[in-house]
């Protein structure tokens, strides 16, 4: 069965005042009566309950320990339905990458 990425782009501030836009890239097989991969609007009800969290978090210095926390928050959220495949943190023409491994780059 194919699969399909798809990203999701918000805007992030975590802790100190940083702003980011962050793309969330999931990977999913597409559905053969829908040819649909992800509900856009589950997506959009993961990062809803997801987004208040991440901005609460008081120890986010950096954009690498907000990357890593949402990815694993994440994980969980989308179970079966879809896997993560990367985060991207955006800022000043600059971008962060964590893949689904935890690797940086």
């Amino acid at each position: 069965m194919p699969t399909v990425q798809l990203a999701r782009m918000r805007g992030l501030e975590i802790c100190g005042g940083l702003f980011f836009e962050v793309a969330c890239v999931f990977s999913a097989p597409v559905d053969a009566f829908s040819g649909m991969t992800v509900n856009l609007k589950d997506v959009d009800v993961w990062l809803n309950e997801l987004w208040p969290r991440v901005q609460s978090q008081p120890a986010f210095h950096d954009e690498e320990a907000a990357a890593e926390f949402l990815m694993a928050e994440l994980k969980k959220k989308v179970g079966s339905v879809a896997s993560v495949v990367r985060l991207e943190f955006r800022r000043s023409g600059e971008a962060l990458i964590l893949s689904s491994t935890g690797k940086f780059s």
